[in-house]
């Protein structure tokens, strides 16, 4: 992603982040996020979290001890300015290759642990065509992937990044084996070598929450430089 646009990502989460304190929300109130995301292209897994009052929504609420939260027996770390510039406040650093299973513990004021699973493996990979290396502007884009249909509860996105602009489009109907964006949206892109990137992305419930309940995302991305032309 460009500088310019990482900055204003940036700018933006912080202007509209208000925080509270686990100590003084109510328990059954606090909404949990997870995510996980594989990036074949550089081989490598990062994992984050997110803890909202009421609802994916709500305020960001950082969690003060006893309060806390693990991912495999490690400590996952608050920062003011989330990991991914727009949501998850909780991180570690990312890990070489892709992992197997995952386990995030929450445990919340009164010493209460939710403990929510993740099976990397569930998750197909996904690749670009072989030939593909440049797109034009004249015409729709119109990507068949290498890898399985999307599958229930599953979404496959192509998103181009190209200085200050981009290009977005997603596949969410069960069985989908391409994606489209128009040439409507290709147009804004800047010409030249740019980066483009495919996210398969399967989203589920938790299976331990408060009664606001919560979600996991896991993600299995890859990208790649192509050539936007006229």
């Amino acid at each position: 992603m460009r500088p310019i646009l990482l900055l204003l990502l940036a700018i933006i989460a912080l202007s509209g982040c208000k925080t509270e304190s686990s100590d003084d929300v109510i328990v059954s109130a606090i909404w949990q996020g997870y995510y996980c995301e594989y990036d074949k292209t550089a081989d490598q897994t990062k994992v984050m979290a997110e803890f909202r009052d009421g609802g994916p929504l709500g305020n960001d609420v950082i969690l003060y001890s006893p309060s806390g939260i693990t991912f495999n027996g490690e400590k996952m770390n608050y920062s003011a300015i989330p990991y991914d510039l727009l949501y998850h406040h909780y991180g570690l650093p990312t890990f070489t290759g892709e992992l197997n299973n995952g386990v995030y513990i929450f445990t919340d004021k009164n010493g209460k642990t939710y403990t929510n699973s993740v099976n990397f493996n569930s998750i197909a990979p996904i690749e670009f065509p072989v030939a593909f290396d440049t797109i034009s502007k004249s015409a729709d884009l119109v990507l068949s992937w290498i890898g399985a249909p999307v599958a229930e509860n599953e979404t496959v996105e192509l998103s181009i990044i190209a200085d200050t602009t981009n290009a977005f489009g997603e596949a969410s109907i069960l069985g989908s084996t391409f994606v489209t964006i128009p040439k409507s949206s290709l147009a804004v892109l800047t010409n030249g070598i740019q980066s483009v990137s495919i996210y398969r992305k399967i989203e589920t419930d938790l299976q331990a929450a408060t009664s606001k309940g919560g979600q996991i995302v896991q993600v299995y991305s890859i990208n790649k430089l192509c050539v936007i032309t006229d």
